[in-house]
């Protein structure tokens, strides 16, 4: 059951407000963004109720647990380009010292790390409700994303005449030109 409060909303003030929990499907990289739609960097935050709460009172859609995120989350993005077609700036990353976190470290974020993220809530009137932007987040503790992984393991059996063991045959995106 998806819960959204009420958009009729007399005040249209932007604000800010930070919602802490639990980090999926993070596209942080700025170099990187999710691009399967509008190009766009974002997360699924899974939340407590106390989080789940505040996000409903500032008008955001809270969507109900899957077999992933065992909570209720929200869906947070910045696009890469803003309305006007400009470029947007990349949402910052912080450590839990309030630390830029260097982008190489940005592709080992993992689901399930802990953070918090600044939101920025304006009113768009054309659509009369309100839009989300991520301003800024911070990993309090890192799930380290350990890629690479094909779910294979060296198995007894049929061996290719001739096959080579390089880094191709450890992960198969070694050799991609891209």
């Amino acid at each position: 059951m998806v819960k959204k409060t009420d958009t009729n909303v007399q005040d249209t003030s932007p604000s800010r407000f930070v919602l802490a929990g639990k980090l999926f499907y993070g596209h942080l990289h700025p170099d990187f963004p999710d691009t399967a739609y509008t190009p766009r960097w974002g997360l699924a935050l899974s939340m407590d109720e106390e989080m789940q709460e505040l996000a409903q009172a500032n008008s955001m859609t809270v969507k109900d647990p899957t077999a992933i995120m065992d909570s209720p989350y929200v869906s947070l993005h910045k696009n890469v380009r803003n309305a006007k077609g400009e470029e947007n700036a990349a949402p910052i990353v912080v450590d839990a010292k309030k630390r830029r976190i260097p982008d190489d470290i940005l592709s080992s974020i993992g689901w399930g790390s802990d953070v918090k993220v600044l939101v920025s809530r304006f009113f768009m009137s054309k659509w009369n409700k309100w839009g989300f932007s991520i301003d800024k987040i911070q990993i309090i503790n890192l799930v380290e994303y350990e890629g690479g992984s094909d779910g294979f393991e060296e198995e007894d059996g049929f061996e290719a005449p001739g096959a080579v063991v390089s880094g191709s045959n450890a992960d198969i995106d070694d050799d991609l030109p891209f």
